[in-house]
This record gives structure tokens, sequence and C-alpha cells, in this order.
């Protein structure tokens, strides 16, 4: 193809995806289509070609090493090795990321690229929250990441920051089912499409549309989210008129373990139904463990990797299968493990030939770092450290926040944190909801200042409680807010943090202080709760007009996660959380979780665990 005609043919894409935003605004192009770095060629091979596909399942910001309990280590980060049970090692980091990225492009150059699938920042440790996220991004340009899409966390602080993330990014963000995007945010992109190994391959991202119920409101400004089925398929059909033969869809969806339920099932049988196998690959959210699932109409096949071992092989997946099903990867969180995708493909028609997935555990000590992670985080070490080093009191046990539980239950680090809005406000009650939860106290944080020895996990307890790991437990800039709310206002509330019970998608289940009530998970979503007690003894009625000071969050009072009762546009806006919760921990000298549980008078419990309905109920 000559240079003129090339030129033609991506301006004639430019223009045609600019009249379909004014003519139906279903999604926008946020200035020119990327079709790639080079462009598509006329002649493609019909020799087989294979490209190597990396992904990050919600990253979060996760620029320093997790610690994670596999087995013992080969020096050799690509030899499967034998191990031996319990052993703690350190995984993940940008750095031995890096690395490990570095060692995949040597093995197929001009054939790899690497990918996100959203929330890569935003619910992110002290490092990187306290300096506004911005290290997070950093460190995403050094590993060489070169696509995203947008979680709900990427809009945590708001358009503004958003878009100085982006331009920040030496990589594509790709978001195909939003309208109004140019007026918001620029350097968003529906599509690209980039040339691996001879493949011209089109790279589509969309975004869950329960998202906007996530966040605080106003954080997607005028956008909107559209229907993600036809936004993937209409752009999947311009990226081909592009020349585009393979096509990867990145969804920041999800999926259950087993394969049975999730969004991102409803979204692939979606797209089946329109046009069968359009997708090779599609790359989804975080789950708890490494997880592919091969799709083809009603009939899903999972598999789990684990992590006892560097490399959790599923081998080809399916068996024998390529363009039978639509394979989806899921990896964990904080690039606890990376997917590795391989695609052998014909060039010319994109038929598969083949495909495997790995999830590879980027272990810190199998690869040497070169030090350019480590001198860009440095600044922002130093002034984290300058600012988050002091100590608050001492802890004598660590206040776990899990997902999968704090989500689902009443636990100390939950009571802990609400308490301290409790003492703060002096209200009747006080709520939090559980997805603002995000570490354990202590934290992982660890302050490095010259001459200063910090008491610190993994060393036994007592510990120093600092600064940073307020920070790290509440990462989200929320202030503590006071309203007026009935009865029924109060009812209403209880129903929706026990609507769902499932740790994907209750956050809004709430860790409570000043009463305490019982609902039954056997009946019927919206009539759940039983019965709600102040401490003082004061019963709630479910119809009660008489009005009760609530104390909770401003994310709350104006409706997040579906708070629609307590949503009021005269509440009292106090003090930033964290500021109250660090005062609350002085004050205290010492804490235990002991403290902030009691299995004879908890304040929530689940009489359907019993098997008892709320006719059932022994009345306290």
């Amino acid at each position: 193809m000559s240079e003129k005609s090339s030129r033609l043919r991506f301006w004639q894409a430019w223009w045609l995806c600019l009249g379909l935003v004014l003519l139906s605004s279903a999604w926008s192009c946020s200035g020119p289509i990327e079709p790639s770095a080079d462009a598509v060629s006329e002649e493609l091979s019909q020799e087989p070609a294979r490209i190597q596909l990396l992904s990050l399942s919600e990253w979060a910001g996760q620029v320093e090493p997790n610690s994670l309990r596999i087995g013992t280590l080969s020096p050799d980060p690509w030899q499967e090795p034998k191990y031996t049970e319990g052993h703690k090692v350190s995984v993940g980091g940008a750095a031995a990321i890096r690395a490990y990225w570095a060692i995949e492009r040597e093995r197929y150059p001009n054939a790899t690229l690497a990918l996100a699938t959203g929330d890569s920042f935003g619910v992110s440790p002290p490092l990187v929250s306290f300096s506004e996220e911005e290290p997070a991004v950093v460190a995403l340009n050094l590993m060489g990441l070169d696509l995203d899409t947008f979680g709900n966390h990427n809009f945590n602080r708001g358009l503004q920051h958003l878009q100085r993330m982006v331009e920040l990014a030496e990589y594509r963000y790709l978001a195909a089912n939003l309208t109004n995007v140019p007026q918001n945010i620029r350097a968003v992109s529906p599509f690209t499409i980039r040339n691996l190994g001879g493949v011209p391959v089109a790279f589509i991202g969309v975004i869950d549309r329960e998202i906007p119920a996530l966040v605080f409101p106003g954080s997607f400004g005028t956008m909107m989210l559209t229907d993600e089925i036809e936004a993937a398929l209409e752009a999947r059909r311009l990226a081909k008129e592009m020349g585009a033969t393979l096509f990867v869809l990145i969804a920041h969806h999800w999926t259950q373990l087993d394969g049975s339920d999730g969004n991102m099932l409803a979204l692939v049988r979606g797209i089946d139904a329109r046009e069968p196998n359009a997708f090779a690959v599609v790359f989804g959210d975080t789950t708890e463990v490494p997880l592919a699932c091969a799709v083809e109409g009603e009939q899903v096949r999972c598999e789990q990797g684990n992590y006892d071992s560097v490399l959790s092989a599923l081998g080809d997946f399916p068996a024998n299968s390529t363009e039978a099903s639509t394979l989806i990867v899921h990896g964990p969180n904080k690039g606890q493990a990376y997917g590795r995708v391989w695609l052998d493909v014909i060039p010319a028609t994109g038929e598969l030939l083949g495909r495997s997935v790995e999830f590879v555990l980027p272990v810190s000590d199998s690869v040497q770092s070169d030090g350019a992670v480590e001198a860009a985080m440095l600044p922002y070490r130093q002034a984290l450290d300058d600012a988050y080093a002091e100590i608050l009191c001492e802890c004598t046990g660590t206040f776990v926040v899990e997902e999968d539980v704090i989500r689902t239950r009443e636990m100390p680090a939950g009571n802990l944190i609400v308490d301290a809005i409790y003492q703060y406000s002096q209200p009747q009650l006080a709520v939090l909801n559980s997805g603002g939860y995000r570490s354990s106290l202590p934290s992982d944080y660890r302050p490095e200042i010259e001459g200063v020895v910090f008491r610190r996990p993994p060393d036994e307890a007592p510990w120093d409680l600092l600064r940073g790991d307020v920070n790290a437990i509440l990462p989200f800039q929320n202030f503590v807010v006071e309203i007026e709310a009935s009865g029924a206002d109060i009812w209403a509330m209880l129903e929706n943090a026990v609507t769902s019970l499932r740790p994907e998608d209750s956050g809004a289940f709430l860790q409570i202080s000043g009463f305490r009530y019982i609902f039954s998970s056997l009946e019927d979503s919206g009539k759940r709760v039983c019965f709600v007690e102040l401490d003082d003894g004061t019963v709630i009625s479910n119809d009660s007009t008489e009005r009760f000071k609530l104390a909770t969050i401003d994310f709350l009072s104006q409706g997040g996660d579906g708070y629609k009762s307590i949503t009021r546009n005269d509440a009292r806006t106090r003090e930033p959380l964290v500021e109250v919760v660090i005062r609350y921990l002085e004050s205290r000298g010492s804490i235990d979780p002991s403290q902030y549980y009691s299995a004879q008078r908890p304040r929530i419990t689940d009489i359907g665990l019993q098997g008892r309905t709320c006719e059932q109920m022994e009345r306290p």
C-alpha cells in the first residue's frame, strides 16, 4: 500500500468515527482513532505467526512487592521448580514485573503487547496515594504497559485528576462505550490496531455499565455509558474495515471462579449471540486466583491457576479448541501474577491455529532489577516518609481486612474505624461501607528513615501503628458527614447493605457503631432486616418517622453504593475521615482486635446462617 493510500484510509476511518458520534452518540472518538504504529499492510502473510499478550488485572498502584506464601524457589524464573509447603516469597512490584516483561519481549520481539484491565490506580498503597497516584503511572510507563481501560477506582479523584493521569501515561487508554468523551477526557480511543509479529490486532476497551453507581456522584462529568455489546461490535466492525484480522477485548468485568455467574459471562454470551467468536481473547477484572474460562453458548469451562509454582500453567486451553469458544482471562490483583497468552494465527485471515494461557508469578528474587523503578520512586518515597512515618499508637494484633470477609460480616477492623467516627461525631448511629476498607492494620507500609527503627511485621507484636497505616486502610478522600434520618430511612439503608452478600459486588455492606441489627439472608432481597436497636435499648421500627442523628461519609450521603434513603443535600460536612481516625488512635495508646468484637453481643447477626427467617427470630 502506498503512503498516500494509507493516509487516505486512516482519515476515512476517522471521519466515519466522528460521523457516528455526531449522529448517534453511541460512543465517541476522543481525537483520531489510532490505527497502529505501522500502517496495515494489504499483503499479509499466509504463514502462521505467534503473538504474546501479557495482562494485569486491577494492579492498584502496587509499585512495591507483595508477600505471597507458595514454596521453595528456583533461581530460573522460567523453570518449573518443586515446592515445599508454606514458603513466603516476595512477588510483583513494578521493578520485578519490568524485569520479567523485558525477558518476555526478548523471547517474542515485535510480537508482544502488555495490557491492563482498569483500576491500575485509584485504591493504591500510601507510596502511590500520597502523591495523588502519579507514581503508579510513572511505574507503568517504566514497566512498558501498552494499553489500559478504566475501572471505577480510576475516577476516585475526579475527571481533572484522571485527565492528568491519562496525559502522564505513555500507554493508550481504550473505552468504546462512553459518550461525550472529548468534552471530558482527552486522548482516549475506542480501539487501537497494533501490528504484532505481522498480525494486525485490534484491541477494544469496554467499561462496566454499573460503574457510575460505584463512584462519587458527578465523577463521570457529562459522559454516559452505553451498551457494551453494541459498542464492542461496532468498534470491531470499524477496526476490521481498517485492516485488522484478529480482535481482542479488554473489559473491566468479573467472572465467578466456578464460571457460574458474572457480568463478563453476560457480555461474552451477548456478543457471541450477535457474532460468534468475535474475539480471540477477552481480558477481565481481578479474581482471587488466576482464572481462565472458555465460553461456548451456555457452556462454560473454567480452570484456576494456583500459587504453588512460579508458572501456573493451564497449557492449551481449552484442549484442542481454537475458534470453537471465547477465551476469558482474569488475574489476581496487585500484580501477584500476570497472564501470558500465546496465540498462533494466520496474519492474513486471523484464523486461530492454537492458543494457550499461563499465569506467571513475578518473584522478585528471581530477576535482577536495573534500578530504574527504584530511582524513579525515590523522591516519592522520601516525601511519603516525611509525612507518614509518625507513630500513632501501639498495635498488639492484626486487624485483618480481607475483601471476601469484610464485605459480608462484622469485623474488628470495620468496628475500629466506625467507632472512631462515632466517638468524633457523637451520633446515635454511625456507618461506613465495607468497600472503603482496603488494607489490614498494620499495613505493608515500610518507612525508611535513617537512624529510626520501627516495630513492624513480620516481627512479633506489639507493632507501631503509623499514619501511613491509616492512609492504607482508608485510601479514599472522604469526609465525615452528619445527617438526620428517620427510622424508615435507616431500615431502607440496612436493606441496601444486605441486598447482596457476594464479596465481588457487596462493597455496600456496612460496618456499624452505636447500634445493632438482625437480618436473615434467607429472606427475599428488600425484606431481610428483622430488628434494629440502638445501644441505649431504643428499638427502631421500619415505619418510624422519628429522626435520628446518623454519622457516615460524604460518598454515602450523596447516594454512593445505592444509599438513596440517606442521600441529603443538607448533610453537615465535618473533617476528613483519615484525620478523625488518626486522632482516635492517638487517644487510645494501644489497640487489639479483641477489643472490637464481642461474640456474646455482635453488632450484626445473620440468623439465616442458622436456618431461620425473621418470623422465627428470637426477640433479643
